[in-house]
């Protein structure tokens, strides 16, 4: 069976060593890592992305499928599945803090087209309910050619 691994990202505080340079301590540090979840045979491929004092460090390591060659790189997409939630939340709580999104505001506000059934028993969705998964959105897959239709209706 062939397994879908996420992404993985890293808040490595403890690179502040002097020499070796600092990225040469990110790139050990995240190569480090990597290795030692490959070693794991559930894991066939990891990409490991570091933001540390306003650089990134992107490293790719594996094969998407064992013994085909094929490499992830930075165009590789990752199925995430509930880690999402958890970036989601951190970048929701960041933006209400900055002041840039408030909890009550009907989703509406922040899409280019008008969708007035973006309601939930006669209510807007909030991006509270989003957040919260209590937006009353179907609890099922749509295909991407099916959302536009969906999100009119």
């Amino acid at each position: 069976m062939k397994y879908v691994i996420p992404v993985l990202f890293f808040a490595l505080l403890g690179c502040n060593s002097v020499p070796p340079t600092h990225q040469q301590n990110v790139e050990s540090a995240i190569t480090k890592n990597a290795l030692q979840l490959l070693e794991d045979k559930r894991f066939h491929s990891v990409s490991i992305a570091v933001l540390k004092d306003g650089k990134s460090t992107i490293k790719h390591f594996g094969e998407l499928t064992i013994g085909k060659g094929n490499k992830p790189n930075d165009s590789t997409l990752y199925e995430l599945a509930s880690v999402t939630k958890t970036f989601t939340g951190y970048i929701a709580a960041k933006a209400v803090l900055d002041k840039k999104l408030n909890l009550e505001d009907d989703i509406r506000t922040y899409l280019n087209e008008p969708y007035p059934n973006l309601e939930f028993k006669g209510e807007p969705i909030k991006i509270k309910h989003l957040i919260t998964h209590t937006s009353g959105f179907p609890n099922f897959p749509i295909k991407s050619e099916n959302k536009k239709a969906f999100l009119k209706d």
